[in-house]
């Protein structure tokens, strides 16, 4: 249980560190928080994360 804790709390702290362009739970995948690649698109939505790191 504390695992599942831990993981949507590190989620939402990476998903909300994303600001350029902003993270959406609507539009975006989980998985795309840690594409390293700036200007990476995928069906038409921004798919870099600059804090992949």
């Amino acid at each position: 249980m504390a695992n599942a804790v831990q993981w949507v709390v590190a989620e939402a702290i990476a998903a909300a560190a994303r600001t350029d362009p902003p993270y959406s739970y609507a539009t975006n995948h989980i998985s795309d928080l840690g594409v390293p690649d700036r200007g990476t698109t995928s069906q038409d939505r921004v798919i870099c994360s600059p804090d992949h790191h």
